[in-house]
């Protein structure tokens, strides 16, 4: 008898027009038909907010299942907020943003997103990142604020933004937290007899996203999104080329993606030069040597640490001390920390050499660091090497130098990159090119603060005497008017208490008892065993008989629950010896007792010892009367003066610069070039593919190039800004859980991070620990397995022209006639599942999941003590005696030999790696 599923996909589709499964319940020995519209697939779609074909910042929304999740939220170095209107419309509903680099052009928006657009989510990104995007962040608004009246955002809105990241290391697998938003939840609704819709609860619940070294940057991360069993690979400005503090990508290691998203940018970048870094040096040394200055616009915490070991390597290299190595940014110090604290980031030989001699990288002998143009100054004179930020000229440190040092033939301008299109970085570039009399001039517009002097410092001066004379008799008019307030609530009290009976009597003692009392009884009443009230004030005592008094005229207030006194707290010192008796208060109501009991009525006993008390008391204050002309009392040291606030004003001057000075440009973007962008892309071999971020040109050339390469299987979009592709897969997928016995009854192998094996199983219906009706797949039962025949379902004995169980059977539908009879159900579900039935004939076949590479396979065999080498695009193993080749037309593998123990070694090998 052959097992089949009993699961198919029919032909029909259910009144909403999305798919049915249908799957059979089997309940007490009966069998019905049930169909169900499952979760079938993940819904994936890609929307462009900004920076496609251009070479604008990036920022993609990927919604997967209803959830918004932001991919990179990066900005320009000009800040304009115009760019951001995309990101506006949707900051609040996004449920995640995904960094992959830390520079401005990947997360320079978020602060103001968080501060101004009311983004509120969770933003995952690696450790480094984290960290040197806070420091390019902070190194913005610092520089700012100093060139103009900055109010974009805030130093808050960087740590709120900065504190809503998740930092996690590559490799790790990390479920998206959408804490804060809603689910779709878990639905059930008919919709029509004998259909129902079942969703599996929290459908974006299990959205798990892992972070690949991307190189380029410290950090820099090539993101996969999962999701069931599709895949999404979010892959832009990445590097395959081992750097001096940074190891290539591993794009390549993630293979056969759902979605490939990545960037055309650098499509037909070349790659640079293998005298790259001699040029530069050569450029260097010839501006310093004649008392020139270099200045090299750099980024503040991103690429700069590549230029920093290849300058400190040079310079301990060719003995350059004479000249200055300056890094000059307000977050110079931090930078350096944090790259010295995060080695296990970096390449390779970074590791080796501190794990080996403890030699961090980044301890540099010949670099000085500086926060300010002051601090600049202030060094020794002599030629100077600055590398300062931005590297777009358009705002900071260098745009301030470059227009001191732009005009002196003697100095260089080192240009690392191409610079944003209208920067002033790209405006230098295409001047340099033309020859020197051919050069325009640039229009420059520089913003500094400068302190107010003269007739303007005397009005700021006045204007601020002003504010505090008018904040002044504001507040004495906010008080006049409090006071008015309490003077008519008295007023209101006191017409009350007028309506009020005028006497209270509280805990009143008998006019007899309270004459007759002696003064000395009265003080033993007045302690508290005699010594507890001394501890308070002079009106301790009057406060202990407030119980024990008339109070004439005493009229509680309206609303109150009880008789109310004014009493003071009362908050004695107390340690582990009792309470802490001021000796001067002690001996005061001694004398007190004294004068109270000097009738002679009080014990003689007590007298005399309270006598001693007070002569002791008095002889020590007698003492330190007259030490204390001995002693001069040491005044307390004034506070310091408040520093007076310095006032300026921002001086806007527009400049014309006429560049006389060198420029070099050198590739230092840490891209990967052209060609091998298209071989990484061959060996990723996605099935749907999205180009970003590139100029038109460029984005064309590489949509045609892996069009050639990938095949017409294979589709590629270039979306334009704001459009939405929808990439959801045409091949449907069914959630189902599995069962206990059938999973170890299934032989699963590893494949790709997955557990795949052939399973045949009954889909039933299970509550859930939420009370869900849920499919299971479980086990096959004896009787459920003997109902499939070559046509459909047979009877329980298995022949269908048995008629003695035919009659059997229309016995028990007459005894029961509201339920079905089993052969009548199962001839209404042979033709649904007719299709699962030949599907299970035919899988029995052996599958090669994934594309077995044979370079894979030589080192699977190499493990097993196999060696195997490449002859004729064949795998030749064991000297010849066996041989395993790979069509190129298929992907069939044909394993040839000898019938022989090593033949059907090395095909077990094969069998076990790779078949199913």
């Amino acid at each position: 008898r052959r097992r089949a599923c009993r699961a198919g996909r029919e032909v029909d589709m259910a009144p909403d027009g999305t798919d049915v499964a249908v799957a059979m319940d089997v309940e007490d020995s009966k069998v019905a038909v049930k169909r169900v519209v499952l979760d079938s697939g993940t819904s994936i779609s890609v929307k462009p907010l900004y920076g496609v074909k251009g070479e604008d910042p990036l920022c993609y929304l990927l919604s997967m299942d209803g959830r918004l999740i932001l991919l990179d939220c990066g900005w320009d170095d000009r800040m304009a907020v115009d760019s951001l209107g995309p990101l506006a419309e949707i900051a609040h509903k996004i449920d995640a943003v995904l960094i992959s680099h830390p520079d401005t052009a990947h997360l320079g928006a978020l602060p103001y997103a968080f501060g101004t657009l009311g983004m509120r989510c969770k933003v995952y990104a690696t450790l480094p990142v984290h960290k040197m995007g806070m420091m390019f962040m902070y190194d913005h608004f610092l520089s700012r604020r100093t060139e103009q009246d900055f109010a974009l955002f805030s130093l808050d809105d960087v740590d709120k933004a900065f504190g809503a990241f998740v930092p996690v290391r590559y490799t790790q697998h990390s479920n998206l937290d959408f804490s804060g938003s809603l689910g779709d939840g878990a639905e059930m609704e008919s919709t029509e007899e004998g259909v129902k819709k079942i969703t599996s609860g929290n459908r974006t619940s299990a959205i798990t996203v892992t972070a690949y070294a991307a190189g380029h940057t410290l950090g820099g991360a090539v993101w996969k999104i999962h999701k069931d069993a599709e895949d999404v690979v979010y892959a832009v400005d990445y590097n395959h080329r081992r750097e001096k503090h940074l190891n290539g990508t591993v794009l390549d290691s993630i293979n056969r993606p759902s979605l490939l998203i990545t960037d055309a940018f650098n499509a037909q970048g070349v790659p640079h030069l293998k005298s790259r870094d001699d040029d530069l040096m050569k450029a260097i040394l010839s501006a310093v040597r004649r008392d020139g200055n270099v200045l090299v616009p750099i980024d503040p915490a991103g690429r700069v640490l590549e230029l920093l070991l290849l300058l400190e390597e040079r310079w301990a290299k060719q003995q350059l001390g004479a000249y200055q190595l300056v890094l000059l940014t307000t977050v110079a110090y931090n930078t350096l920390e944090f790259a010295r604290s995060h080695l296990e980031w970096m390449g390779e030989n970074v590791g080796r050499n501190f794990d080996t001699g403890r030699l961090n990288a980044f301890n540099t002998r010949y670099l000085t660091l500086c926060h300010s143009v002051e601090e600049l100054n202030a060094l020794r004179p002599g030629p100077k090497v600055v590398l300062a930020s931005f590297g777009s000229l358009e705002c900071g440190y260098a745009r301030l130098l470059f227009t001191k040092w732009a005009e002196d033939p003697k100095n260089l301008i080192v240009l690392t990159d191409r610079g944003a299109p209208g920067s002033l970085s790209r405006r230098v570039r295409v001047e340099s090119e033309k020859p020197p009399g051919a050069r325009q001039t640039l229009d420059v517009s520089l913003s500094r603060r400068v302190p107010l002097i003269g007739e303007e410092l005397d009005e700021w001066r006045a204007k601020r005497r002003d504010e505090r004379v008018a904040k002044q008799q504001q507040a004495e008019a906010t008080t006049k008017k409090t006071q008015e307030g309490h003077l008519e609530l008295e007023e209101e009290a006191a017409e009350a208490i007028q309506t009020e009976p005028t006497g209270m009597e509280i805990d009143a003692i008998p006019a007899a008892a309270a004459a007759t009392e002696t003064p000395a009884a009265a003080a033993a009443a007045e302690s508290l065993l005699g010594v507890a009230q001394i501890s308070g004030s002079n009106t301790r005592a009057k406060s202990l008989r407030r119980g024990r008094c008339l109070v004439d005229g005493f009229t509680p207030a309206p609303g109150a629950a009880a008789p109310m006194f004014p009493d003071e707290t009362w908050n004695p010192a107390v340690d582990d010896f009792g309470e802490e008796v001021d000796v001067s208060v002690f001996a005061r109501a001694v004398s007190e007792s004294q004068r109270a009991e000097h009738d002679g009525k009080a014990d003689a006993a007590i007298a005399q010892a309270e006598g001693a008390t007070k002569t002791f008391v008095d002889a020590e204050n007698a003492l330190r009367k007259r030490e204390a002309p001995l002693k001069k009392s040491i005044p307390p040291p004034a506070p310091p003066p408040m520093p007076e606030e310095a006032p300026d004003k921002m001086v806007c001057e527009d400049l014309k610069i006429i560049l006389r000075a060198a420029v070099h440009a050198c590739d230092y973007e840490g891209r990967a070039d052209g060609r091998s962008v298209r071989t990484l892309l061959q060996r990723v071999e996605p099935r749907r593919v999205v180009l970003v971020h590139g100029t038109e040109h460029n984005t064309a050339y590489l949509h045609k190039s892996l069009a050639q390469a990938l095949g017409p299987h294979v589709r590629i979009d270039s979306p334009d800004v704001g459009e939405t592709i929808e990439c959801t897969s045409d091949v449907a997928t069914y959630g189902l859980e599995l069962s206990q016995d059938l999973i170890q009854k299934t032989r699963l192998r590893e494949c790709a991070g997955y557990q795949v094996g052939w399973v045949d199983g009954v889909v039933v219906f299970r509550e859930n620990a939420n009370g869900e009706s849920v499919p299971v797949l479980t086990a096959p039962t004896e009787e459920t397995v003997g109902l499939l025949g070559d046509g459909g379902f047979r009877g329980g004995s298995g022949r269908d022209d048995d008629d003695e169980n035919t009659n059997e059977n229309d016995e028990k539908a007459h005894k029961a006639p509201t339920t079905p009879s089993r052969r009548e159900t199962a001839a209404s579900a042979g033709t649904l599942v007719s299709m699962a039935t030949a599907a299970s004939v035919q899988r029995r076949e052996s599958a090669f999941v994934g594309d077995l590479k044979l370079t894979d396979f030589k080192i699977v065999l190499a493990s097993h003590g196999i060696g195997a080498e490449f002859k004729g695009g064949a795998l030749v193993c064991l000297g010849g005696a066996v041989c395993v080749r790979k069509s190129f037309d298929s992907e069939n593998l044909t394993v040839e030999g000898a019938l022989s123990d090593d033949f059907y070694k090395v095909r077990s090998i094969l069998y076990q790696a790779y078949q199913i």
